[in-house]
């Protein structure tokens, strides 16, 4: 087994032509508030610190194990870092969520943008695919994509309260 090391951004990560699966005999979404709450005031440091807005933080290590690639997209399962990438994805998610929620076009172009580059994978066929396999998590971010407002049923609780967090300006 060979590994290798990698310098990623959040854009690389996310991009269109990958998708991750959390394997069977990884635990659940397990992070309760404290710990997203530490990662995003984490991050807000990180930005409201760096000179530019070319600023870059450490996320922590993330451990991937390539399974395939079919029709240009590469599939990996996640065997560390699944907590971070999944927190790090409903919160782009919310950020979404919530700049459709603000009427005015800029706004409305960002959230365009966030939902181009992050959100909406396409593969070959223009059928959208979830970047994180989950079944629970897929039926939620499903949910929360389709409508502003997510309901109150959402399978994975946590997810509803990280977007209920973000504030709507």
């Amino acid at each position: 087994m060979t590994f290798t090391t990698e310098t990623r951004t959040i854009s690389d990560i996310f991009q269109r032509s990958v998708e991750y699966s959390i394997p069977r005999y990884q635990r659940n979404y397990v992070w309760k508030e404290i710990n997203w709450k530490e990662l995003l005031v984490d991050i807000r440091f990180t930005m409201d610190n760096g000179s530019d807005i070319s600023w870059s933080h450490f996320l922590g290590t993330i451990v991937l194990n390539k399974i395939d690639s079919e029709k240009g997209i590469d599939r990996y399962e996640i065997i560390d870092g699944q907590q971070r990438l999944t927190t790090i994805y409903i919160l782009i998610i919310a950020i979404y969520n919530r700049l459709n929620l603000i009427n005015d076009e800029v706004s409305k172009n960002r959230g365009k943008y966030i939902f181009d580059s992050f959100i909406s994978s396409l593969n070959n066929e223009s059928t959208r695919i979830p970047v994180i396999k989950n079944e629970d998590f897929d039926k939620d971010i499903k949910e929360i994509i389709d409508s502003a407002r997510p309901k109150n049923n959402i399978r994975i609780p946590k997810t509803i309260t990280i977007i209920n967090y973000i504030p709507i300006s």
